[in-house]
């Protein structure tokens, strides 16, 4: 077992590893961001580009996505942290996000959003979760691969399919 310990104001609360599989990328309360090389656990760089928590991070071909209280997703280099992009849409907390092929999902309050994102112009769009079918607030997300269906699950214990 391997201790690596992150000196940065916060507690983790989402991890995620590239899929080269030598970088880590701790999400941190407080907005902070720490990335950690798997062979020698050294740390490689600590910042904080959100003033809210994050809430998930995710990893995809050579970028991390980030999600966090304070609004938009945001992308960044997986192998030393440079920040790509944000990822304009959502001006709310995003509770959670899934990578499906071109393409992030992502949850807020009341609102799906898919980002599709190797477009030369990345587009955005935004849809309601209707209130009568999900009746309290999303607190998260995943995709069903082969039917392309949605699990949403919900402060108030409940898990929906989402056909």
């Amino acid at each position: 077992m391997h201790d690596w310990k992150i000196q940065a104001a916060g507690v983790p609360r989402s991890m995620c590893v590239d899929h080269d599989g030598r970088y880590i990328i701790v999400g941190l309360s407080f907005g902070f961001l720490t990335l950690l090389d798997v062979r020698t656990g050294l740390c490689i760089k600590k910042w904080k580009p959100h003033e809210g928590d994050i809430t998930k991070i995710r990893a995809m071909a050579d970028k991390f996505v980030v999600a966090s209280n304070d609004g938009p997703l945001t992308m960044w280099q997986s192998n030393g942290g440079s920040r790509g992009t944000e990822l304009k849409g959502h001006t709310e907390a995003v509770f959670d996000c899934q990578i499906y092929r071109d393409d992030i999902i992502s949850v807020t309050s009341n609102r799906l959003g898919i980002h599709t994102i190797y477009d030369k112009e990345s587009t955005f769009g935004s849809y309601r979760i209707r209130p009568d079918l999900v009746k309290s607030g999303p607190s998260a997300l995943d995709l069903l691969p082969l039917s392309r269906e949605l699990i949403i699950g919900t402060d108030s214990g409940h898990i929906y399919l989402c056909a």
